[in-house]
């Protein structure tokens, strides 16, 4: 699934191809089950001759300006990616959105499964508000935000940052990368970690530090550097720090994979 890595390079990817252009037509006749409180007329009426002026991310949810004041929201879901294009030879193959600018070119929001969304809002900040989204990991997330996690908090460490309304944009690949540079264990819960200012520096720090580095790897594994988890995450694979075998575990529903060789003292609690 895009995580924040992921749109932050979708959304620098509509910088460079798609502002400033005026939107001759509009293809939504594959979207109807992703569109979001508007139809495909709506959405098609409502967006020819305008154009697009800026884009705004906030965690997995990125928003298009128009030059109406209302903005276009894009949610990715599992399979989510834009395609700018000219030749119909270069279409991708399940496009939902197409928006066709005068200029010859189409920018595609291609999603096999269907499992993003597309919408018209009137503001980023009220929509954020009106999920419930919490602070954007890599813009907005402060210490004081970990520290009180690391106090009150009772969910699982790999819960509370996957958690939209707590941290906003990570999801299961970069949340298991910043355990493995942090050396924590997934299941780790709050009492077992304490509020160690050592631990919320580390916290804090590496999921900076995690995401610039994948937005700056084009979120490409086999760009990554050699010490990090994800070129090597698979349950069995050489941990690429001590040279143990990756394990895998279900938590938060989902299947996480750690370096049991690499766990801190904070981090040994596997049950």
């Amino acid at each position: 699934m895009p995580e924040l890595p992921d749109v932050e390079i979708f959304k620098r990817y509509m910088d460079s191809t798609s502002l400033h252009q005026s939107i001759q037509d509009i293809d939504a006749g594959d979207s109807e089950d992703m569109l979001a409180e508007i139809s495909r007329r709506d959405l098609k009426n409502r967006l020819k001759n305008r154009s697009l002026l800026k884009t705004s991310r906030h965690g997995k949810h990125l928003f298009a300006k128009l030059d109406n004041d209302q903005w276009l929201m894009f949610h990715f879901g599992m399979t989510g990616f834009f395609k700018y294009y000219k030749r119909s030879s270069q279409k991708p193959e399940h496009v939902r959105l197409r928006i066709d600018f005068t200029n010859g070119y189409s920018l595609a929001f291609d999603s096999r499964r269907r499992l993003g969304e597309i919408s018209l809002i009137d503001e980023p900040k009220q929509f954020v508000q009106d999920r419930n989204l919490g602070p954007d990991a890599l813009k907005d997330l402060t210490k004081q935000q970990i520290e009180d996690y690391l106090m009150n908090g009772r969910e699982m460490i790999k819960s509370f940052l996957m958690n939209q309304e707590k941290i906003a944009g990570l999801g299961n690949i970069y949340s298991d990368e910043i355990l493995f540079q942090v050396r924590l264990h997934p299941r780790t819960k709050p009492p077992d970690i304490g509020s160690s200012g050592v631990i919320v520096k580390e916290l804090y720090t590496n999921i900076r530090k995690v995401l610039k580095t994948a937005i700056n790897a084009g979120a490409v594994p086999e760009k990554f550097p050699d010490h990090f988890l994800i070129p090597n995450r698979e349950k069995g694979r050489q941990c690429p720090r001590c040279g143990e075998s990756v394990e895998s575990i279900k938590c938060a529903g989902r299947t996480s994979y750690y370096c049991p060789g690499c766990l801190n003292a904070h981090g040994e609690l596997l049950s």
